[in-house]
């Protein structure tokens, strides 16, 4: 009788329990530096959001974030889309802080003599309406109170597609890359938007001095 010795079981490594290769991501500096080249686009983003007098402010928190969270972009994908989200949220936190700060201080008000206190009270720099726009913007001449404030009535994404289609002239199809939506969608957030400053600029009110 011929006794065959027991065959070794054999190992073999499983693809799916392999540890997957690292996702390459930007060093700090090669961020900072998209994030810099990408600017002017990125700062109308947070504009759309909380105004031109923020706007700078947001950015840099956004800034910030995204160097935090730099693993979670992959190179050679969308990073305008990447950073725009970033830049939203920050500005959106920002617009919160700021009601909040805002709310503090009607609360914190005195009721009495209050016209002769809102007079010598200095000022706080929640609406510095006078502050110039960075110069990397180019605001047109003809972007002034009565247009910001018949702006302010649209939606963040109608102003948003507005302001990069008239400030920067980006076309619909790279609004629509930063903003990671349909190229239609962005056509007619703009479209809306005209139409409804169109209608705002005509009525009394906003052509009242």
């Amino acid at each position: 009788m011929v006794i065959c010795a027991p065959i070794a079981p054999r190992f073999t490594m499983n693809p799916h329990n392999a540890h997957p290769a690292p996702t390459p991501s930007l060093d700090p500096e090669a961020l900072a530096s998209l994030f810099e080249h990408h600017r002017p686009t990125l700062r109308l983003v947070a504009a759309s959001e909380v105004g031109f007098d923020l706007a700078d402010d947001a950015l840099q928190s956004a800034t910030i974030t995204a160097l935090r969270a730099s693993t979670t972009y992959t190179p050679n994908t969308n990073f305008p889309a990447w950073a725009s989200t970033i830049v939203r949220n920050a500005a959106r936190n920002l617009r919160r802080s700021e009601s909040r700060h805002t709310k503090r201080l009607r609360n914190a008000a005195p009721t009495r003599n209050s016209a002769h206190n809102t007079a010598a009270t200095p000022n706080t720099g929640l609406k510095p309406s006078t502050t110039p726009a960075r110069p990397d913007i180019h605001l047109p001449t003809e972007f002034d109170d009565r247009l910001r404030s018949a702006l302010d009535e649209l939606t963040p994404e109608q102003r948003c597609c507005l302001l990069l289609k008239t400030v920067l002239n980006h076309d619909y199809a790279t609004i629509a890359t930063i903003l990671d939506i349909p190229e239609p969608t962005a056509r007619s957030h703009a479209r809306r938007a005209r139409l409804k400053l169109l209608d705002l600029l005509q009525s009394p009110d906003t052509n009242t001095p």
